[in-house]
């Protein structure tokens, strides 16, 4: 299983709250990681 550091996973739970990106599978692409693995 792969880890994320906690700045990584604060980024990316920052854009998913702001809307930054048009919902979560736009968000996982731009990342680079599963949909699966962005919880709200």
């Amino acid at each position: 299983m792969k880890h994320f550091i906690v700045e990584f996973k604060q980024k990316v739970l920052d854009d998913y709250n702001t809307g930054t990106h048009d919902g979560r599978d736009s968000l996982a692409k731009y990342y680079g990681i599963s949909k699966s693995r962005i919880w709200h």
